[in-house]
């Protein structure tokens, strides 16, 4: 689906997918070109450790509060030294 979106058309996305390290991070790296060069991506299952441990690699100034993680807004994206592949 991330296919269909152009790059840096979005402001705000939530990622509400798989639970495994893999889809997570996969997930991240389809969607996060597609936020603007400032924009929010926030997720859930932030209960489940390789969730986890895919948002703290490729992004790892985020902040958790519940069962929801949210990427710092200050995020550049397009920013290798904020947003790691």
């Amino acid at each position: 689906m991330a296919d269909k979106i152009e790059d840096a058309s979005l402001a705000f996305w939530f990622i509400d997918a798989a639970h495994t390290y893999g889809g997570c991070k996969r997930d991240l790296k389809a969607w996060a070109p597609k936020i603007g060069r400032i924009g929010i991506i926030a997720g859930d299952d932030a209960q489940h450790e390789p969730v986890m441990q895919a948002v703290k690699k490729c992004v790892p100034t985020h902040s958790v509060s519940g069962p929801c993680w949210l990427v710092d807004k200050q995020i550049r994206f397009d920013d290798p030294s904020h947003f790691r592949q």
